[in-house]
């Protein structure tokens, strides 16, 4: 099988409608290969703020190439391909999204679900996984716990402690616009600024969880990690820890690779896959697969 060949096979697009006129869009790829163990439960891959689903191609491909389903979205209010502006951007707008792919991916499959998420929406998975009963474990990129303290480093002011009239129009996040004031009362209103509401929601929780992290994260505490994560003693806990990363594990080529293998192996201890090693796709195979999302994408936006 050629690599072009291996990028098309088992892509698909679907539209999944939430209210009004929004709609997520959502990518599949099916598994490129049989496990060998029956049925697997399929990924639902959440990126990171400012990310699109093509950002994610190496990771699908890495865990299609072992046998599992993956499905990968773009937020509402977001940049890429679903319905809404970045500027709308809201954290439970963002969890919204989560929660009605991880719902029809369940209902479509039958299934329980691995959810992997990156950075921002870790922070929403956590949540998530307090309160939906088809999130089988979840597996976290770099993600935030400690949101509040997160976007003070990442903007170099603690827009959280101003008050909502002293808030300028917009705050630019990682080179992207968001109403500040909209996204303030959100944070406030719905709990989400600081660790104690994400380490309740762990307490509530049951679910096996694997955290990545990048040793040179200047963005998100690894200790604040450790601490929100081991605050009760978990069925299952992994915490891994990346040495020469920062916290876009996607700048650096072997940062990404050892991010792609960890995420798989996790994703295959969860299915009882612990004494295999994930397979590895070509670099051909990887180059091909994200510049035929890349022109997806692009497609996508220029058809918009």
């Amino acid at each position: 099988m050629s690599s072009l060949k291996a990028a098309e096979s088992g892509f698909s697009r679907l539209r999944l409608p939430v209210g009004g006129d929004a709609e997520i869009e959502l990518w599949r790829q099916s598994p490129l290969k049989v496990s060998g163990i029956g049925d697997m439960m399929p990924v639902v891959v959440a990126g990171g703020f400012g990310k699109r689903m093509n950002h994610g191609a190496g990771l699908a491909l890495y865990l299609a190439g072992n046998g599992f389903d993956v499905y990968r979205y773009d937020t509402l209010d977001h940049v890429g391909l679903s319905s809404g502006c970045m500027l709308d951007f809201t954290m439970t707008r963002g969890l919204l999204s989560m929660r009605t792919v991880v719902d029809w991916v369940s209902r479509e499959t039958g299934s329980k679900v691995h959810v992997v998420a990156g950075s921002l929406s870790a922070r929403m998975a956590y949540r998530l996984l307090a309160e939906s009963d088809v999130v089988a474990n979840l597996i976290t990129i770099v993600g935030v716990v400690n949101l509040g303290a997160t976007l003070a480093r990442v903007l170099g002011h603690d827009y959280a402690a101003e008050s909502h009239e002293s808030l300028p129009e917009v705050m630019t996040v990682e080179g992207h616009e968001v109403r500040a004031r909209p996204f303030w009362v959100d944070v406030h209103e719905n709990k989400w600024l600081g660790k104690e509401p994400c380490r309740d929601e762990l307490l509530r929780s049951h679910q096996p969880v694997t955290a990545i992290l990048a040793k040179d994260d200047l963005w998100v505490d690894q200790g604040e990690v450790r601490d929100v994560l081991t605050a009760q003693s978990r069925r299952q806990l992994g915490i891994v820890s990346l040495g020469g990363a920062v916290h876009d594990l996607g700048r650096n080529m072997v940062a990404a690779r050892n991010l792609y293998i960890t995420v798989c192996s996790a994703a295959m201890g969860f299915e009882g896959r612990t004494a295999t090693e994930p397979e590895e796709p070509s670099f051909q195979m990887v180059v091909a697969q994200s510049l035929y999302e890349t022109r997806m994408q692009r497609a996508g936006i220029a058809g918009n």
